[in-house]
């Protein structure tokens, strides 16, 4: 190659090296320029994006609530309530069926096992998160600013039931649940972790009830504890939480059946189980497993469990435990304690299924009321309502209790609304009080009379009251008064003891509702402000029972947390109220009630049983009670409408039909030990009294046969004798009775007995209203006789309309008088004479005196009174209606022996 040429060739290779770094230049002036113009505003913004993200992040991290562990520990766990034996009879729960595990060592080991391999088959090996998870949903979420699709963990599912349960799918919360998942790794152990995962997880409804936790769904679904759960139902379980809508197990059985088997082949693949034992699981027929019954804890007893509620809430409430109402009901309603309950479910099922029979009740009946401000009231369709308490004298304790009727409709709770009582009262309020004060006993006599008392309650002034049967029944026991419930006796007791005194006992048994305005007579015979509430009153009965000590009625025995704490125990309250000596008494009085009385339907039903009781019956028919007890237990019944309006004609009766429809069932419970009340305490004596004044017999009272005997306080028993009745000549012409001022002849005056009673007013002087024993009542009108006049059958007046004059001594002696000696004594018989009423035998000894020996209507006689030996004189006489005739002529005979 030339020299030239070689120039020329270095020269051109020198110009495309030149040109090369020209271009070389040129574009990294132009990368340099991209860079400036367009790399530095996207570093900028991924600065932006890092500082952005980191600051947010920061705010969510500050933003986070602070991990509390005891949050996590104390799962929601249902109340569960339980009767005297230990049988669950309900539960209170916060939005279902729960019922925590206390460790993983109370499951199946296929349980876990099944659980990881359904949700978190990297459980054990992450910290709480799954970035490759979390990855694959950031992917799928890329274009959205919602959560569409979950990365979560078990962990993390833990954060998300106790922190965000009801919260929707956002970024924030996400993050907030990854925060808390990584700090929660770093307290509590993996198994830990799970155990919590497995109470908080929701699986679904059992009929209408909300399964929270793997115990709840073991029972719900197959009947058993999760610790007897084989292979196939352990995956089964695990199938419900993914999507508790989709895998269900009523309505989508085989989705949810796909999803088992689905589970069982994670866990073959994750080395879980065997080749053997997914081939077991496969054939397990799990259909056949599953329970038909679904789980309605909440509604078998709606008024007993919401009652058990409130009280349980006030129980811990007055324990201190707790400041607020509501903190405390949150609380019950999550907080898995167990309440111990002084029920019987078999008596309560009993009470609940008898009360909610319709048969056993009248239809249902609309009426219209009008209030004292003259409001119109429409009560359509309304159903007699009933409450009822069965109470364990012994202790207190409320075993059963009926609340009402259909409680979709109505959720009074009817034992502890207040009702006026009519006649229940007399025992607590009157005769308890009385016979304890020594003031009456059984046998004291009261005059059911017309009486009007004075009373500011009453807006004339004047009470003037009457029995239920609108009649008077003049002298009467305390006991008849009693047995009978007559409201009159039962008033002057209570005047003479006062309300103040009597309602102060009333109140010493547990009652509440006296209220000031109440102390008043009315209040006696259960005329009261409010009322009595079947609870409170049935309690109050008890304390016959129990030898006169009251003790209060309770349905809360005890209250223990999750911790086998007890919170709550109930302290018995109790005092005397009576004598053991007035206990038996009254319980004496209302065995008659029962037996012979108001209650004899009772009586008559349960022949030989001892059981003593009260009735009540407002005067409006609107309330009717009856409350009765054996010595075990007292069953206080009821009824009447919630807007109170008067009940049918002997719908009265409905109470005892309730009574006796409950005690056929609760009679077989009683021991035979327990079959009859105990005899008389020390100092209980028994006397013979007239029924007429309650003090001692006389001849005069066993004559009319009104001896009978009752119960006396030793040292209180009567000592005179009878002073009520009397005995006077008397005539009775034209159906009414004269007293004679002078004795007359026999045959036209009569010997009778009366009674002496204190003068009494018949209102506007009607005689509808004497008692019913005024016949016997001394007569008000007195004859006068002279020589010349006698009464007759036209008049008894000495100076008759007709003044017709009757002259003495016009009558006809007996003649023809034969006398024999007989076998039972002397006989006498003569000529009867036309016109004779009577004749009046006569006998002397001595022929000189002679003594009326008795008046005859016949015209023979015996004289069985005839000494033998002795020699009688015999003279007759002949009554008429003019008088007696001059005495016969005498016969004698000496008597001989017979």
């Amino acid at each position: 190659m030339t020299k030239r040429t070689k120039k020329a060739s270095h020269h051109e290779s020198s110009s495309l090296l030149s040109r090369s770094v020209s271009k070389k230049r040129a574009s990294a002036k132009s990368c340099t320029r991209f860079i400036k113009w367009i790399g530095i505003p996207v570093l900028f913004l991924i600065v932006i994006g890092c500082a952005t993200a980191f600051g947010y992040t920061v705010k969510q991290v500050n933003e986070t609530p602070p991990l509390d562990i005891q949050s996590i520990i104390n799962v929601a766990a249902t109340t569960n309530i339980y009767d005297r034996n230990n049988k669950r009879i309900g539960q209170i729960q916060e939005d279902g069926f729960r019922e925590p595990i206390k460790s993983l060592s109370e499951l199946s080991p296929y349980i876990p096992k099944a659980f990881i391999a359904a949700e978190d088959k990297n459980f054990f090996t992450h910290s709480g998160i799954n970035p490759f998870s979390m990855i694959r949903a950031g992917i799928q979420n890329i274009f959205g600013l919602k959560i569409i699709s979950g990365a979560s963990t078990i962990t993390q599912q833990v954060i998300k039931n106790v922190y965000f349960p009801n919260q929707n799918r956002t970024i924030d919360r996400k993050i907030q649940e990854i925060i808390l998942a990584l700090r929660l790794e770093k307290k509590m152990t993996k198994d830990e972790i799970l155990k919590n995962y497995l109470n908080w997880i929701y699986f679904g409804k059992s009929g209408s009830t909300n399964l929270y936790g793997i115990r709840a769904a073991s029972q719900a679904v197959f009947g058993k504890q999760p610790k007897d759960l084989n292979l196939a139902q352990a995956a089964f379980l695990a199938a419900l939480p993914n999507n508790p809508s989709l895998y269900n197990v009523t309505t989508h059985l085989e989705n949810t059946m796909t999803r088992q088997r689905y589970i069982l082949n994670q866990m073959k693949a994750d080395g879980f189980i065997s080749d053997a034992e997914l081939k077991e699981a496969n054939r397990f027929d799990i259909r056949a497993s599953i329970i038909k019954e679904h789980v309605h804890h909440s509604t078998d007893q709606p008024y007993l469990l919401a009652e058990i509620k409130q009280r349980a809430i006030e129980a811990l409430q007055n324990a201190g435990h707790y400041q607020s109402f509501d903190e405390v009901a949150k609380e019950l309603s999550r907080g898995g304690y167990r309440v111990y309950t002084t029920i019987d479910c078999e008596l309560q099922r009993t009470i609940q299924n008898i009360i909610e029979n319709p048969a056993l009740f009248p239809a249902d009946i609309s009426y219209r009321v009008h209030t004292n401000e003259g409001k119109e009231i429409f009560a359509e369709r309304a159903k007699e309502q009933v409450g009822a308490v069965l109470i364990d004298n012994r202790t207190g304790g409320i075993l059963a209790v009926g609340a009402g009727r259909d409680y979709k409709s109505n959720q009074n709770n009817h034992t502890l609304l207040p009702r006026q009582p009519g006649s229940l009262m007399k025992p607590l309020a009157v005769y308890g009080p009385a016979v304890e004060k020594r003031l009456f006993f059984p046998g004291t006599v009261i005059d059911d009379v017309p009486t009007v008392w004075n009373d500011p309650s009453v807006s004339s002034g004047k009470y003037f009251p009457f029995n239920w049967d609108r009649k008077f029944h003049g002298l009467v026991t305390v006991r008849e008064a009693f047995r009978q419930s007559y409201n009159i006796p039962a008033l002057k007791v209570f005047d003479k003891i006062t309300p103040a005194v009597g309602l102060t006992y009333v109140k010493r048994m547990g009652i509440t509702t006296i209220q000031p305005e109440d102390y008043h007579l009315a209040s006696g015979i259960g005329g009261m402000s409010l009322g009595l509430t079947v609870e409170e009153a049935t309690s109050a009965y008890t304390t016959f029972p129990n030898q006169g000590v009251w003790r209060d009625s309770f349905l809360i025995d005890k209250i223990v947390d999750r911790n086998n704490h007890v919170v709550y125990e109930h302290k018995r309250r109790e005092q005397r109220v009576f004598s053991p000596q007035t206990a038996y008494i009254l319980t004496d009085m209302m065995k008659d009630v029962v037996n012979k009385g108001t209650a004899s339907f009772v009586g008559s039903h349960f022949p030989g049983r001892s059981i003593a009781g009260k009735t009540g019956t407002t005067n409006d028919d609107k309330d009717a009670w009856f409350i009765g007890y054996t010595p075990d237990i007292t069953l206080g019944i009821w009824v009447g409408y919630d807007i109170p309006y008067p009940l049918k004609k002997n719908e009265s009766k409905r109470p005892q039909i309730l009574w006796n429809a409950i005690m056929d069932r609760v009679v077989k419970r009683i021991s035979e030990d327990h079959l009859h009340f105990a005899g008389p305490p020390e100092g209980i004596v028994r006397v013979e009294i007239s029924r007429f004044s309650g003090k001692l017999p006389t001849a005069w009272v066993r004559e009319l046969g009104a001896v009978t005997s009752d119960l006396f306080v030793r040292g209180t028993e009567p000592t005179e004798f009878d002073d009520v009745l009397t005995k006077l000549n008397y005539v009775e012409i034209g159906g009414k009775k004269y007293v004679v001022d002078r004795k007359i002849p026999l045959g036209i005056s009569k010997e009778g007995i009366f009674i002496k009673r204190a003068p009494y007013v018949l209102p506007n002087n009607e005689t509808r209203y004497k008692p019913l024993d005024a016949n016997m009542e001394i007569p008000k009108e007195r004859l006068q006789f002279d020589e010349n006049h006698l009464p007759n059958e036209l008049s008894p007046f000495s100076s008759d309309k007709d003044n017709v004059k009757r002259k003495k001594n016009v009558s006809v002696s007996p003649s023809g008088i034969h006398v024999n000696q007989s076998v039972i004594g002397v006989s006498l018989h003569w000529v009867e004479l036309p016109h004779a009423k009577g004749y009046t035998v006569y006998r002397s000894t001595d022929g000189v005196t002679y003594v009326p020996l008795a008046t005859v209507k016949s015209s023979a006689y015996s004289d069985i009174s005839a000494l033998p030996g002795v020699t009688y004189f015999y003279k007759l006489t002949t009554i008429t209606t003019s008088g007696e005739s001059p005495p016969s002529q005498a016969v004698s005979i000496t008597a001989g022996n017979y």
